[in-house]
C-alpha cells in the first residue's frame, strides 16, 4: 500500500567535494538544445534553430531533420519514442511521427473533448510502456492516444484539479503527474487516481514548487527532483528526502535537472543568477559539485549512453562528460572550440578539422550515381554555404573551404551527413 506524504522541508547537511573544469567535458555544438535523449546507441536532441539530430555512437554519422528535408519545423523542444522505435513530435495541433524512413501527421481529434473553448496548449508529453501517448496541456487535463481513439482525463473526472499537467512520468502500470498544485499517480489500468503528495511550507527561506523531474534508479527507486533543490526518493512503500543544496558552494542554486548513470550515481544541472553554473552528482554518500565557468550553463537535461557518459542540453550547447570514454574510435575529439568530430561510415574526411581545403573520398569504390551528384555544406543553421558536383565513381573530391568562418559544419552527399570542423 502507498504511504501518503505531506512534506515539510527540513535542513539535511552532506559532503560537497568541488572540483574544477574537467578535461573530459567536450562542448559538441553552439546551439541552445532540447531534450537530449539516448536510444540504441544514438543520442537524439532538438534544438532551437535546426530542427531534431541523431548522432550514431558507434558509427559517429549524424542526422539532421529540419524544414529542409522533413515537415518538421527548425524547433524542436520535444519528442518521444514509442515500442517499436517511432519517433513521436507533438504539434500545437497534430504529432509528426517517424519511423526511420517515412514523416506521418496525425491529427490532435479530441478538440469535441474540451469544453468553454480553451485553446489547447502541450505543456508535457510522454510514451508508457503500452504505447498509449500522454498529453498534458494547460488549462484542458490530460489527454490519452491509444493510437485509435482519444480520452481526456479533467478536473470532472479525475483527481486533476485546474486541469493543469506539467509533467508525466510512465512507471510500468504508473502514471506519475505533476498535477501543478499536487503529485498525483494514475493506474494505467484501472484509470485510478491517487493524490500522493502535498507539500506545506516552513520558516526558511526558500521556494517551494512541485516536482518536474523523474528518475528511477537501479534498485527500483524513484527519484524526484524539486527545482527548489531537494529530492524525494521512493520505493513503493516509503518515502525519503535528501536536500544537497546547503553546500552546494554557490549562492541561490536551482536544480533545472537530473538523471541516473549506470553506477547508481544522481547526477543534477545547477543554476544560479548570480554565479557560474556547474553539475551535481550524488555517489550514495558524498556529494560532489563540478563548477563549469562558462557563463548560462545552465542544464536543462541529461542523458546517459551504454557508457556511461553524460549528455548535457545547455542553454549554451550541448556537452559531453566523456566518464565512460567516448571512444576515440567512435568519435574523433578535436582541440577546435572543444567540438566532437565523428568518424566516417564509408566517407572520410581530411584534414579534419581543415583550414583551406578538404578531401572527402570514398577510396573502397567511389561514389555511387544513387549518392547523387553534388556534395553540399551546411552550417548549423541548416542553410547550405557551399556546393560542388562530383562525378560519379571517382574515389576522392577536394573542396575549398577557405571562405567559410570557424565553426561546426555538415558536409551531406545523398542521405548521408558528416560533421567537420572549419579551422
Amino acid at each position: 500500500m502507498r504511504k501518503y506524504l505531506i512534506l515539510v522541508v527540513i535542513m539535511c547537511y552532506s559532503f560537497v567535494h568541488v572540483n574544477a573544469s574537467n578535461p573530459e567535458w567536450v562542448k559538441i555544438n553552439d546551439l541552445r538544445t532540447y531534450n537530449v535523449t539516448f536510444l540504441d546507441g544514438n543520442i537524439w536532441y532538438g534544438n532551437e534553430k535546426n530542427g531534431l539530430t541523431k548522432i550514431n555512437l558507434e558509427s559517429g554519422t549524424s542526422t539532421i531533420f529540419n524544414s529542409s528535408n522533413s515537415p518538421i519545423p527548425n524547433g524542436v523542444s520535444r519528442f518521444a519514442f514509442d515500442e517499436f522505435k517511432n519517433i513521436w513530435l507533438p504539434r500545437d495541433s497534430f504529432f509528426l511521427v517517424y519511423d526511420n524512413q517515412n514523416w506521418t501527421k496525425v491529427n490532435y481529434d479530441f478538440y469535441n473533448l474540451i469544453e468553454n473553448d480553451y485553446d489547447f496548449f502541450a505543456e508535457s508529453f510522454s510514451i508508457d510502456k503500452y504505447n498509449n501517448k500522454w498529453l498534458g496541456s494547460q488549462y484542458t487535463g490530460l489527454f490519452k492516444f491509444n493510437d485509435t481513439e482519444w480520452k481526456r482525463y479533467s478536473a470532472s473526472n479525475s483527481e486533476l484539479n485546474g486541469n493543469w499537467v506539467r509533467r508525466l512520468f510512465p512507471d510500468g502500470n504508473d502514471l506519475w503527474i505533476n498535477a501543478n498544485d499536487k503529485l498525483v499517480i494514475m493506474d494505467i489500468i484501472t484509470e485510478e487516481f491517487t493524490t500522493i503528495l502535498t507539500l506545506t511550507y516552513d520558516d526558511y527561506d526558500i521556494s517551494i514548487r512541485m516536482p518536474e523531474i523523474f528518475c528511477k534508479d537501479t534498485e527500483g527507486k524513484i527519484w524526484i527532483l524539486n527545482p527548489s533543490t531537494y529530492f524525494l526518493i521512493y520505493d513503493g512503500e516509503n518515502w525519503d528526502f535528501l536536500r544537497p543544496e546547503l553546500d552546494i558552494p554557490i549562492k541561490n542554486p536551482y536544480l533545472r535537472s537530473m538523471a541516473i548513470d549506470k553506477n547508481n550515481k544522481i547526477w543534477g544541472g545547477v543554476s544560479a543568477a548570480t554565479d557560474n553554473s556547474g553539475i551535481i552528482m550524488y555517489d550514495g554518500m558524498d556529494w560532489n559539485f563540478f563548477k563549469y565557468d562558462v557563463e548560462k550553463f545552465w542544464v536543462y537535461s541529461i542523458a546517459v549512453d551504454d557508457n556511461n557518459n553524460k549528455w548535457f542540453e545547455t542553454a549554451i550547447g550541448l556537452y559531453v562528460y566523456r566518464e565512460g570514454g567516448v571512444s576515440n574510435d567512435i568519435l574523433s575529439l578535436t582541440s577546435v572550440d572543444d567540438a566532437l568530430v565523428p568518424k566516417s561510415n564509408g566517407i572520410l574526411l581530411s584534414p579534419n578539422p581543415a583550414s583551406e581545403y578538404i578531401t572527402i573520398s570514398k577510396p573502397s569504390e567511389g561514389f555511387e550515381p544513387s549518392e547523387g551528384s553534388d556534395i553540399k555544406i551546411f552550417n548549423t543553421l541548416g542553410e547550405c554555404v557551399l556546393n560542388e558536383s562530383i562525378h560519379p565513381m571517382t574515389p576522392s573530391h577536394r573542396m575549398n573551404v577557405e571562405s567559410l568562418t570557424r565553426g561546426v559544419y555538415y558536409i551531406r552527399i545523398g542521405n548521408q551527413t558528416q560533421m567537420f570542423v572549419k579551422m
